[in-house]
């Protein structure tokens, strides 16, 4: 802010920001859901276009209440906790309107309510739609007007520089890359974690669509859309959890960048044991985001009112495996390899999982589209574990790998 750049516009870029990641999000929905829903005959483009309006809203309505939240608080770190506790606090809030008898005007109370009464595809309720854009409003009004009445770094409410010392997770290298990404692990769980939780919530919306279309109702059934409903969620959950291995990969390179593993590889900590820790944390990390999104799913769809086999989400959750191990396999090698180029992995997985959604939607030849790792697994499900494809990618991602840390023993390390 020493430059002629105002809090202002500096606020106004980082809402901007979230805005341009809630339209990719809205791309990827959309196209996740109309490859699943369209072919099958499931949905048409304005069903896929308002179920995916129901489930990106509550994106930009707490992005407004993280605004909020920033302003409020001196620290990012205790923004977020403020706006996670505020998501727990609307879900709770809404579970109890589901569940609980006589109580579902406590529906409005929570802004994951108001999403829930939008009803897709049916005509969305105008409350629920003015209720939304008017906490929209009013949440970057107070936001803005709060800004501009403090000053950098002090939030209004008080709070501490000072903590006493922290000493866990330092007794191995392992074990303080995993306090390092602690903060950001703990966002990507919160964030994942939330939206399964509404697409679960969503499971009852879809039973009830197709319920009140009697022929539809008859020539698919209740079970062939609710499946088709979780394959097309946990599509989008492989994407998540490629994306989650990619940037603890991408963190390992910074610690190469910054000039820390140097100090850790002076030591009796050879650089292959370094490599391989790091690649098992974001492996592990990312299987451990599949399975819970798994058990939210299932938690909040049987809170909703819906019963799922518990055994075929834990199913679908593990047939993420496959793609966790090519994607960590792949970015260890470029890190390996190339290693400024470490965050173009992003770019593969992305290229990855749209040209599956596309290139479905195109009916591409299938020689084609099985170059896609998110093309070749079995749509769990929807359809049966195909053990073939899953061993395949399992073995190139080893084989990609083994040969990334062997390269990595050998090379310089390489600064930023």
């Amino acid at each position: 802010l020493s430059q002629p750049l105002s809090q202002s516009r500096s606020f106004t870029a980082a809402f901007v920001a979230a805005g341009i990641e809630t339209l990719v999000i809205v791309i990827v929905s959309l196209v996740g859901m109309a490859a699943v829903g369209i072919p099958k005959g499931l949905l048409g483009v304005g069903g896929c276009l308002e179920l995916t309006l129901q489930l990106v809203l509550p994106a930009l309505v707490f992005a407004a209440v993280g605004a909020l939240m920033s302003q409020l608080f001196g620290t990012a770190r205790s923004a977020r906790i403020g706006t996670a506790a505020i998501l727990v606090v609307a879900f709770l809030l809404r579970t109890a309107a589901d569940t609980g008898n006589g109580i579902a005007w406590v529906r409005w109370l929570s802004p994951l309510g108001w999403f829930e009464e939008l009803h897709p595809p049916a005509m969305p309720s105008l409350g629920a739609l003015a209720a939304i854009v008017l906490s929209c409003v009013v949440l970057i009004a107070v936001s803005v007007r709060l800004l501009r009445g403090r000053d950098i770094n002090i939030g209004l409410l008080p709070h501490s520089d000072s903590r006493p010392a922290q000493r866990w997770l330092l007794a191995a290298p392992w074990q303080a890359a995993l306090r390092d990404e602690l903060p950001q692990l703990g966002m990507w769980l919160v964030a994942t974690l939330i939206t399964v939780a509404l697409m679960g919530g969503l499971t009852k919306t879809v039973v009830d669509f197709l319920h009140g279309d009697s022929s539809l109702s008859h020539l698919l059934g209740s079970s062939f859309g609710v499946n088709s409903f979780i394959t097309a969620t946990f599509s989008l959950v492989q994407l998540v959890v490629a994306l989650l291995a990619v940037t603890l990969m991408v963190g390992a390179r910074g610690e190469e960048a910054s000039g820390r593993l140097e100090l850790l590889v002076a030591g009796p900590l050879s650089r292959g044991r370094w490599l391989v820790s790091r690649t098992l944390l974001a492996g592990g990390a990312a299987l451990l985001l599949a399975v819970l999104s798994a058990l939210t799913m299932w938690a909040a769809a049987v809170a909703a009112g819906q019963t799922l086999d518990l055994a075929t989400m834990v199913e679908a959750g593990l047939n993420c495996l496959p793609i966790i191990t090519v994607t960590v396999g792949l970015a260890a090698a470029v890190l390996a390899i190339a290693p400024r180029a470490a965050a173009f992995t992003y770019a593969a997985v992305a290229v990855a999982y749209l040209w599956d959604a596309l290139g479905t939607v195109l009916s591409a030849p299938a020689w084609l589209l099985d170059a896609s790792p998110f093309h070749v697994l079995a749509r769990l499900p929807l359809e049966a574990f195909a053990i073939v494809p899953a061993v395949v990618l399992m073995a190139v991602g080893l084989a990609l790998g083994f040969a990334g840390v062997s390269r990595f023993r050998g090379r310089d390390l390489v600064g930023a």
